[in-house]
């Protein structure tokens, strides 16, 4: 098998697909030992765990249709002939699931409405969905997952990596009508740790947004009289802004300072090579006004053109997939999808007239087709399968308690927030926001705590340790 693979044209790369598909790690290790404690993680543990509880069970987890079965090899022609036309690339297009076998990416995404209010727009959704998950960071952060579960597993886990955080997060998305993609490159070390001791808390931002929107509201309501615009002076409005620009510069200095839980300081060994996985929306479903990136570790969006992600390589839904062929950061790599220039899909689209598949590059000039056999044409066009996993669920239970086994603590500049389910601290308390002078965070400032179901209606709290005292 391996001489009648070397013999056909792009063998070798044909052999590296199959190999990716039978074995779970997609490049050879050094030794049989270092591979085996490599494969042996708390996710290859759950998913030991869920195969021995669907051992009895007739799913599609352990089995693919005939119609999988001939999109897999639909995608093997597409990667050697992407091969033979671009050179030597590794794509991560057929990963195996938690049974051992091998998947094509967009039959895993499985679109689902859940019935939660409090998830059908896209930032509350991330948010939850960051704070619902414990992440774990891929190992070794250069090399593509060995195992890509079903997002019902993965919302069952509450745990997971990237790649399972985003294609949970799109199916969620898609189900309640965002148009999302999932999106693998390379993002620097504070991304793909979830480092955030250098930024600011979200949870902040909102409170802020929150209180002007408020004051609009409250301004438009009172009737004013209009009054004549103050004096304005030049000698002020430039102290003003160099007052501005020395604070900060001081807050950047303070984020450059050392900190004991923030190593990005040191030298990172997978400099431009650390693989991660996020969500990309775009605009026009559910109102969108422009695209955006959602961070699925830590709910944050990301303007398009002002992400901190270093490359794309993979982008795909539950309908297609497609590969980057832009040599560019990913703040400048063009969404045009269907545009060859930067672009090459998998599946056809019958419904797309924008340039060409690869699958198509090696055909000769055809003569014109009448209307019927353009309709054959079209019928004949392999359709993607429906998804192979079970429709992800959120038990009521595990909704409301919103963290993972029941607490959260995340770190932040200056600050420290701690998140609790309901009914699991004896004082109702859910939300404690600490707030620090110093970026070791050891000198608190302010202390906010917010409380839910106390019988005496204590809603929030604001202590002062320096000044002793209590709001």
């Amino acid at each position: 098998l391996k001489h009648q693979l070397d013999a056909r044209p792009g063998g070798c790369r044909l052999r590296c697909c199959v190999a990716s598909q039978l074995a779970p790690v997609p490049w050879a290790m050094d030794d049989e030992n270092s591979e085996r404690q490599e494969r042996i993680t708390q996710k290859f543990i759950r998913c030991c765990r869920e195969k021995d509880e669907k051992k009895t069970q007739s799913t599609r987890y352990d089995w693919n249709t005939p119609k999988e079965e001939l999109l897999l090899e639909h995608v093997r022609e597409f990667e050697e002939q992407f091969v033979n036309v671009y050179g030597n690339r590794f794509l991560f297009l057929c990963p195996p699931n938690e049974f051992g076998v091998p998947k094509f990416l967009p039959t895993t995404i499985r679109p689902t409405h859940l019935p939660y209010k409090e998830i059908y727009d896209h930032k509350p959704c991330a948010q939850f969905l960051a704070d619902f998950f414990n992440y774990e960071e891929l190992n070794p952060p250069d090399r593509y997952p060995s195992i890509i579960p079903a997002p019902a597993s993965v919302l069952k886990w509450q745990a997971g990596d990237c790649f399972d955080l985003s294609i949970a997060m799109s199916s969620l998305l898609i189900g309640v009508g965002y148009d999302a993609y999932c999106v693998s490159g390379f993002a620097p070390r504070h991304i793909t740790t979830r480092n955030e001791a250098r930024s600011a808390c979200a949870l902040l931002e909102w409170s802020n947004e929150e209180r002007k929107e408020e004051a609009e509201l409250d301004d438009d309501d009172k009737f004013t009289i209009p009054r004549r615009p103050p004096l304005r002076s030049e000698y002020l409005e430039a102290k003003k802004r160099a007052e501005e620009y020395d604070k900060a510069r001081i807050e950047e200095e303070e984020r450059k300072s050392d900190s004991e839980d923030d190593p990005s300081s040191d030298e990172d060994e997978y400099e431009n090579r650390r693989i991660h996985c996020w969500v990309l929306v775009r605009k026009g479903a559910r109102e969108v006004a422009e695209d955006v990136y959602i961070e699925a570790t830590t709910g944050r969006t990301y303007d398009v053109h002002r992400c901190p992600y270093l490359k794309i390589d993979l982008i795909w839904n539950h309908k297609n997939l497609w590969v980057n062929m832009q040599i560019c950061s990913a703040s400048q790599v063009v969404l045009d999808l269907y545009n060859s220039r930067y672009f090459e899909y998998v599946m056809l689209d019958p419904t797309s007239s924008n340039g060409e598949s690869i699958s198509s590059l090696q055909d000769t000039t055809l003569p014109e087709e009448t209307e019927g056999s353009k309709v054959e044409q079209a019928s004949q066009i392999l359709d993607m399968p429906a998804p192979w996993g079970e429709r992800p669920d959120i038990t009521r239970e595990a909704f409301h308690a919103r963290c993972y086994q029941g607490e959260k603590t995340i770190f932040y500049h200056k600050c420290k927030v701690e998140q609790y389910a309901p009914y699991t601290q004896d004082d109702g308390l859910i939300q404690r926001i600490s707030l620090y002078k110093d970026v070791r965070r050891q000198i608190p400032l302010e202390i906010r705590e917010r409380f839910k179901h106390r019988r005496d209606k204590l809603i929030e709290r604001r202590r002062k340790p320096m000044q002793n005292e209590t709001v």
